[in-house]
């Protein structure tokens, strides 16, 4: 495997694991090197995906091409004249981004990447399921990785977003939300959970209420 010098040590992941959706692609590489991380706003990102953006990180083609080339269910669609996307035929999760004149590399959507996904740099803190293993403190660089298309963010999309509650698990999501002839405060919160705020940092408030 060849390592530009260019990369230094702490982007090395041990460990990186990626699956789609109902498994039918499963993946693992060991002592990977992760060279660059975007997130990407562009709307075809936002249409393949159904979110507002796409985080991708770089890694070898050589090495990962060979473990999805094969898979039964992986297929192609030319997203435009640069590149194709590759995702799983079954159920419609992601795969892989290939950006057609570069040679050397590949471009994993993270959210594919399994839990276990660790990083082996001595820097690098214990591995956190939450993040998908990365040690985002030690790993993110502002010099290499970046936002990219942000001028094709939706309108939708504001920093009102980052004032709302942060909840685990289902949160304030309400069974069936758009039902007739009900008062919102009358259609029940769908299982408990505890909800944090960005600006606190702390619990806030608990519900117990559930669905029938």
């Amino acid at each position: 495997m060849w390592i530009p010098k260019s990369i230094p040590s702490h982007r090395m992941v041990g460990k990186l694991e990626g699956s789609c959706l109902c498994k039918a692609i499963t993946w693992e590489l060991v002592n990977v090197y992760v060279s660059q991380i975007c997130i990407c706003h562009c709307g075809s990102c936002q249409r393949h995906s159904g979110s507002t953006h796409l985080p991708f990180a770089a890694v070898e083609r050589e090495r990962l091409w060979p473990l999805l080339e094969h898979q039964p269910t992986l297929k192609s669609y030319p997203s435009s004249s640069i590149a194709t996307r590759y995702f799983c035929g079954t159920c419609g999760s992601p795969m892989v981004h290939d950006y057609h004149e570069e040679q050397y590399t590949l471009w994993i959507p993270m959210g594919s990447l399994e839990a276990s996904t660790s990083t082996t740099a001595s820097t690098a803190a214990t591995t956190n399921p939450a993040d998908h293993g990365f040690d985002w403190e030690a790993l993110l660089d502002p010099s290499r990785d970046s936002h990219i298309f942000c001028n094709d963010r939706p309108s939708y999309e504001t920093q009102s977003w980052q004032t709302l509650p942060e909840c685990l698990d289902f949160g304030l999501y309400k069974h069936d939300p758009c039902q007739p002839n009900q008062e919102w405060e009358d259609i029940a919160i769908f299982e408990s959970s505890t909800i944090r705020r960005r600006d606190k940092g702390q619990e806030c408030c608990q519900t117990d209420e559930k669905s029938s």
